[in-house]
């Protein structure tokens, strides 16, 4: 009796200790898919290289706790604080010109522990109210093969690895501003080849109407407009996304960069001779197409996931953007996908946690939650436990279970372990049953 105990004793530990890594990982892929969705969704109608990096520092900066964060444009051993982000009493240094050492401001990403003051950002406080600086991390944004800037996170607070384990994220947020910044600076190429190109197009009218013997000149500016054309096709061929231009009534392909043919298996002259309905999954039929039409004109502009399809039948999962444009008289549909394979393997991978962590947990007879302030998640064995059902705990302050003697406990116990404090994983508290 006594080692058949002792054996499911073990076992629920070995159970608990499991359910505790899961748990763990949930909570941190589910915490970075939140924050990459969020950064997305306020990036993608910044018009300004400067509003894509406010977003993302201050997105960044409160809900990954940075304690301070900033943009950095660097030349000849200085840099000038574009825009800078802090939770801690520290005077903004936006437009200031402050003196870098030039080593650290590299292409390449930078993490550093701060052992001595030297070793310090030394343009910010070294202590802030008694704390010291205790890490950083240095990011380059690299746009189109140049840096464009620096994106600097600071450590006060939190323990020396703090800024470490938080590099995969940030780099991953830092991509997803690098591909808005590339997108924003190919429309504005493009808005300024427009605007220039109708210049030089009712310019060009006046002239022919004046004398046959300037044929000539127009013959010339011809070929410069050619010229500008081709330098914009070569521009739209060097983006590492799909770029198709469409005519909405029959959803037949006016124009695909280089890339979308490379990536799809068919030659330009295959693909300007098929429909939008003969790449994208999600589009089976014209009645279908019609309704994406609709829709634009409605909204102008438009953010989806689709599915591309290879030649040789094989999907690409992307993300496309839409817009609905006229230019005279005539219509016009602009789609700029990426290729989202890795995003998707995130996803599955976080789906497929979840589902792992309610398997075990909705069947153990041990009691599991996640809580906050409140409870976020209950399992069957905490109702039973507790004589609470779920409906009743969700929402409710995650205290009020706890006997008013061992509260203190359990409150100082978990502000030491969100700290990094070193805490017992394993103590006794009493609750109030209903």
């Amino acid at each position: 009796m006594k080692e058949n105990t002792e054996r499911e004793i073990e076992l629920i530990k070995k159970e608990l200790s499991e359910l505790k890594m899961v748990n763990e990982v949930l909570g941190r892929d589910s915490e970075d898919l939140y924050l990459l969705n969020l950064v997305f969704q306020n990036i993608s109608t910044a018009e300004r290289d400067i509003d894509v990096i406010r977003a993302i520092l201050e997105i960044t900066g409160e809900l990954k706790h940075i304690d301070y964060s900033a943009y950095l444009l660097v030349y000849e051993g200085k840099a000038e604080v574009l825009y800078d982000y802090t939770t801690l009493p520290i005077e903004s240094l936006k437009g200031r010109e402050v003196m870098v050492s030039e080593s650290l401001f590299t292409n390449t990403s930078l993490y550093a522990v701060v052992k001595t003051g030297k070793e310090a950002i030394d343009f910010l406080p070294q202590k802030i109210d008694g704390i010291s600086q205790k890490s950083y991390y240095i990011r380059p944004l690299i746009i189109k093969g140049t840096s464009c800037g620096h994106l600097l996170f600071v450590n006060y607070k939190k323990p020396f690895n703090y800024l470490r384990g938080l590099r995969t994220i940030i780099d991953r947020v830092c991509e997803i501003a690098i591909y808005r910044i590339e997108n924003i600076s190919l429309f504005e190429e493009i808005r300024d080849i427009n605007i220039e190109l109708e210049k030089e197009v009712k310019e060009k009218t006046k002239l022919l109407t004046r004398a046959n013997f300037e044929l000539s000149l127009e013959l010339e500016e011809k070929r410069r407009v050619t010229e500008k054309l081709q330098l914009f096709r070569d521009l739209l061929n060097e983006t590492a996304d799909f770029i198709f231009v469409i005519e909405p009534e029959e959803g037949r392909l006016i124009d695909v960069n280089q890339h979308a043919c490379k990536q799809l298996q068919y030659s330009l002259d295959e693909l300007l001779n098929m429909e939008i309905i003969d790449v994208e999954n999600t589009i089976p039929d014209i009645q279908t197409w019609k309704k994406h039409v609709k829709a634009l004109k409605e909204n102008p502009h438009m953010v989806i996931e689709g599915n591309h399809r290879r030649k040789d039948s094989y999907i690409i999962p992307v993300e496309i953007n839409l817009r609905y444009v006229e230019r005279k008289g005539r219509e016009y549909i602009i789609a700029v996908s990426r290729d989202i394979t890795q995003r998707k393997k995130v996803e599955e991978i976080i789906r497929e946690n979840e589902e792992r962590f309610r398997a075990l947990a909705e069947t153990t007879s041990s009691g599991i939650f996640i809580a906050t302030d409140i409870f976020l998640y209950v399992n069957p064995a905490t109702e039973r436990i507790t004589g609470y059902t779920k409906e009743e705990l969700l929402d409710k302050p995650f205290y009020f279970l706890i006997h008013p003697e061992d509260r203190e406990l359990v409150k100082s116990r978990g502000v030491a372990r969100m700290a990094g404090d070193d805490m017992p994983e394993h103590y006794t508290f009493r609750i109030i049953r209903k």
